[in-house]
């Protein structure tokens, strides 16, 4: 009763005064639930107030804590993520992980979320956000096969693995659905920093790749010409390469045969004032090969 005061008025309501003598009975406080108390003073004056009676370990508010503040759209409430600090009415705090109820979640829409808990008949709230799930980088994850091209050379992506990275931390392969911009396979790309774009629809990244002068490393005969026998006295006027192919390697590794063109391909003939095996030089592209010729006596010659 030390919390209680007790005041009194005359019969006409003009005067209050406090009074300090006094009884209070009807209350058992054994008993739990609203019970009406009653005040005698002195003189017989009587005056009753409701009051509860409740546990002291029962709740009296709580309040709510969450280490985790933001959602993405589409993720489920993480109940772990919650802790609550119970106020007792018996005037101590309890910290609880479990057994309480939240209501009002949604991640359906970014945004400000507000969430409803309850414990034990006490309730509060927390705000969490929620934010879209978007595109936020492109990643090469495996660069191609080839990275290293010949002047001529068609691009060659195989090999090649472009991962489309999300705010939320997923992955999804989208190699399929790039473009790929850059490249140059003319002399004018050529070069050990080549860059190569990846695009996919607002976002790229680059890698590099060298680009070098496919130039012509060896010549080979392939095919002799048809005509290998010549005789003393015979000239450059009377050489004939028809049907000679040669077999042309480039610094790719790529090999091509090539049949004669007097354009293209030239020749260097022995010394025809000599008998014997002799080698007609055969020059392409600054590489030579040869091929063996017989040159006869005149007197030889057919008629």
């Amino acid at each position: 009763s030390d919390l209680l005061e007790v005041q009194a008025q005359d019969e006409l309501g003009w005067n209050e005064m406090v009074v300090k003598n006094y009884k209070v009975s009807d209350y058992d406080p054994s008993k739990l639930g609203k019970q009406t108390v009653t005040v005698t003073a002195y003189g017989g004056l009587t005056g009753t107030f409701e009051v509860e009676t409740v546990e002291g370990t029962s709740v009296k508010s709580i309040e709510a804590e969450t280490r985790k503040t933001g959602y993405f759209t589409g993720d489920e409430f993480d109940m772990n993520s919650v802790m609550l600090i119970a106020h007792l009415h018996n005037g101590t705090d309890e910290i609880v992980t479990s057994g309480f109820t939240v209501s009002g979640f949604s991640s359906a829409n970014p945004g400000t979320c507000n969430i409803d808990i309850e414990y034990k008949g006490a309730n509060c709230s927390l705000s969490v956000e929620i934010v879209e799930i978007k595109p936020v980088s492109l990643v090469i994850e495996r660069l191609p096969d080839t990275t290293v091209y010949y002047t001529g050379q068609s691009f060659n992506d195989a090999g090649l693995v472009v991962n489309l990275l999300y705010n939320n931390g997923n992955v999804e392969d989208v190699t399929d659905d790039v473009v790929i911009t850059g490249y140059d396979n003319t002399a004018s790309g050529v070069g050990e920093g080549q860059e190569i774009t990846v695009t996919y629809g607002e976002l790229n990244t680059v890698f590099t790749i060298a680009m070098r002068s496919n130039d012509v490393e060896k010549i080979s005969i392939h095919k002799a010409p048809e005509k290998t026998v010549y005789y003393v006295g015979d000239n450059m006027y009377a050489v004939d390469a028809s049907g000679l192919e040669l077999l042309v390697t480039y610094s790719s590794g790529e090999t091509v045969v090539i049949p004669y063109d007097k354009d293209r391909i030239s020749l260097t003939a022995p010394d025809f004032s000599v008998e014997g095996k002799a080698e007609m030089t055969v020059n392409y592209s600054g590489q030579k090969a040869s091929y063996t010729i017989e040159i006869k006596a005149e007197i030889g010659r057919a008629s």
